[in-house]
């Protein structure tokens, strides 16, 4: 029982009869012998408002309870909005922190105190001082409602258990909300995704947009990697398909720099400290460029390294599927050369090559890796028809209407794009190794360029 309650305390209390504990217990007093007055009556009701219950959910609601209701939501609200954190199943928790409110509401409306009852023992971490200090705030609404404000122990108590239901719901750190922009290419961009995804656990990739979409959601979004410039007030990253382990570095850093996210940064300072405690540091330009490759590579545990067990490239590129020439053609020619295995095993049609040779005459296609790799290909509305890879060798460079100097092509027919992630990740990985790409360049026939490629990958 709650300190100091009696009876008679509250015989002039008019205004619990109001509620639906009052009604509800009127009416079962009433097929009962007892006779007992309204003063006891709201006295018993008082009991039931002021505790506090766990109720199951369920659909009824009670008119008395409405404006109560949007405080609760107004509060849980403003606490999204101020710690960056968004409550999943949000209706299950305002149903709860409603629970503890209204009684809590009925005992500061009552001046009733909740006695020796101390949480001390309880709240002693900084955590929760942080959430006391948010929810003086918070409360603010609910206070003005109620025209009484609420004391200390109320307070703390409602802040434990806000604190306490938070814990037990699944919330998602808010993160900043990134999109990728690429001119008209479906694999460059969804390789540009799933690496930056990689690279950037701070973000949120929602989407991969072309221009014209772009400039349709982009209010949705706090900032864009694109391989074009953009008329966009967001900030905006321009980035190459496939980058280095310095041009990653030089990304990253910008990026969180941008957004005032220092973390590996931090990290490595911490390390370095350590470091100098115990041996001199001869070049800590170098070790500081070390450890961020380190910590960088720490970090890449998503999709293209949870790729491991899907299928390599030479399970898609077969050896009559590589054609080596050494003549001066044209770039039509060449996709067309290069295009003509998969079309003689049944793999894409002429609608597919139809598709690559428009999507490479617009402006600002961005269908290459490296300097010397071009990968047409196509949706599977346009002339895929199973799944293969092909290559065609030039020794000698064709021009391409966005690209002079390939020599490499691979035309790649995909049903679903994600089971060939490793796939696209080892073209990319051949494309961008100068190494590789001169030793693969002076090999003689296909069977010896498949061996090599194999070795490779």
């Amino acid at each position: 029982m709650i300190k100091g309650t009696t009876p008679y305390k509250f015989c002039q209390k008019r205004g619990c009869h109001t509620t639906p504990e009052f009604r509800f217990l009127n009416v079962l007093i009433k097929e009962t012998e007892w006779l007992l007055s309204e003063s006891y009556l709201e006295w018993i009701t008082l009991l039931f408002l002021i505790s506090n219950i766990f109720e199951k959910k369920t659909t009824q609601e009670f008119d008395s309870d409405s404006r109560l209701k949007e405080l609760i939501k107004e509060m849980v609200a403003n606490f999204e909005k101020q710690t960056f954190i968004t409550i999943k199943d949000k209706d299950n928790f305002e149903r709860r922190i409603l629970n503890h409110l209204r009684p809590a509401c009925f005992r500061i409306k009552y001046n009733l105190s909740l006695g020796i009852y101390s949480l001390d023992s309880l709240i002693q971490d900084s955590n929760h001082a942080i959430l006391c200090d948010l929810m003086k705030e918070l409360i603010v609404p609910i206070e003005n409602w109620l025209r009484r404000a609420f004391p200390n122990d109320e307070l703390d108590l409602l802040s434990y258990y806000f604190g306490f239901q938070l814990s037990n719901q699944h919330i998602i750190k808010q993160k900043p909300r990134a999109v990728v922009v690429c001119t008209n290419d479906v694999m460059v961009s969804k390789v540009i995704r799933e690496s930056l995804k990689k690279l950037f656990s701070e973000l949120q990739f929602l989407s991969s947009f072309s221009v014209r979409d772009f400039y349709q959601f982009e209010v949705d979004y706090d900032l864009v990697f694109t391989t074009i410039p953009l008329e966009t007030e967001l900030p905006q990253f321009i980035i190459n398909p496939i980058m280095t382990y310095k041009e990653q570095i030089s990304l990253r850093y910008r990026v969180l720099n941008e957004l005032g996210i220092n973390e590996v940064d931090q990290s490595v300072d911490k390390l370095i400290s350590i470091i100098q405690k115990h041996g001199k540091i001869s070049n800590p330009k170098a070790l500081r460029e070390e450890l961020q490759y380190f910590l960088l590579q720490e970090k890449q545990d998503l999709p293209f390294e949870n790729a491991k067990g899907l299928p390599s490239l030479t399970y898609y590129l077969k050896p009559n599927y590589i054609t080596l020439i050494d003549k001066k053609i044209t770039w039509e020619d060449a996709v067309a050369l290069a295009c003509k295995p998969l079309i003689n095993n049944q793999i894409i049609n002429d609608e597919f090559l139809a598709d690559c040779i428009r999507q490479i005459r617009q402006p600002n296609y961005s269908g290459y890796f490296g300097e010397k790799s071009c990968i047409p290909h196509t949706t599977i509305d346009h002339g895929i028809q199973r799944e293969g890879i092909s290559l065609l060798i030039n020794k000698q460079a064709i021009d391409f209407p966005n690209r002079k100097g390939i020599q490499i092509i691979f035309p790649l027919s995909f049903l679903d794009l994600t089971k060939h992630l490793k796939a696209i990740n080892q073209i990319a990985d051949i494309s961008t190794n100068k190494t590789f790409l001169e030793e693969l360049l002076t090999k003689q026939d296909e069977k010896t360029i498949y061996q090599l490629i194999r070795q490779f990958t």
